[in-house]
């Protein structure tokens, strides 16, 4: 059934003429749940698969934390406070380093999880299928508790596409526009502009946010929400099938 599923069946009832003409790359748009959306959305992970993927260090590539003083960790960088061992010397992090930070409230971000599931993969397939020549690949943002530290306001240098997995997320989405302007903002700079929505969203919730526009995630309890970046200009996406390996 997922296989299926279509970007004309992410925005039902609006059209993808509707969608198109009015909201790409102008105006953020939110699309509430409905059964086949929730149905999708909800078996996209499993908290129990999200600690499975991070235990498997070794394998695991583009896992990404927010530390306490803001800072967006990077696992070849500084995920780590003890020595590299010798056979990861190019994708390292340290599993107790960003378990004691996971357990601080910082948030967890896996990139490059456009293959994590049979149902991440039908809803980047579906955005690809409608806009020719795009990759969307997916980013999981993870978050333990209520007011989990994540990004500041911010702008995103593609089209993005927002649903949500597990928990809730309250979204604040502002009316401006900062192509030329910095990507982040201080919290005196974000108190000046002003809101286009300020919404709770849950699972089988779907937020559209064009490039640029100013917005920020508010954890309300332990989430995964799912970001999906629209790539466009003769991109070339993923091989989405599911192959059978088994002998």
């Amino acid at each position: 059934m997922w296989s299926n599923i279509t970007f004309a069946d992410l925005i039902h009832p609006m059209t993808t003429d509707e969608f198109i003409g009015k909201y790409k790359d102008k105006q953020p748009l939110i699309v509430k749940a409905n059964d086949l959306r929730k149905d999708v959305m909800s078996n996209i992970i499993t908290w129990e698969k999200f600690s499975d993927y991070l235990h498997n260090d070794r394998a695991v590539s583009g896992m990404q934390v927010i530390t306490p003083k803001g800072k967006l960790c990077m696992e070849k960088d500084n995920a780590y406070q003890s020595r590299k061992p010798s056979w990861s010397k190019a994708h390292y992090f340290e599993k107790k380093y960003v378990h004691d930070l996971w357990n601080q409230g910082c948030s967890i971000i896996l990139t490059k999880a456009g293959m994590i599931s049979p149902a991440m993969s039908a809803l980047s397939s579906a955005i690809e299928k409608q806009f020719k020549g795009s990759a969307a690949d997916s980013h999981l943002y993870c978050s333990p508790v209520r007011n989990a530290l994540t990004f500041p306001c911010h702008r995103d240098t593609d089209n993005n596409f927002l649903v949500h997995a597990i928990g809730k997320v309250a979204w604040k989405v502002y009316r401006v526009f900062g192509k030329e302007g910095p990507a982040n903002l201080t919290y005196k700079q974000e108190q000046e502009m002003q809101l286009r929505y300020d919404e709770t969203l849950t699972v089988g919730d779907m937020l559209y946010i064009p490039t640029g526009l100013y917005h920020k995630a508010i954890p309300q309890g332990p989430r995964i929400s799912v970001s999906i970046p629209l790539g466009e200009g003769n991109k070339k996406p993923l091989d989405r099938r599911y192959y059978d390996f088994t002998p």
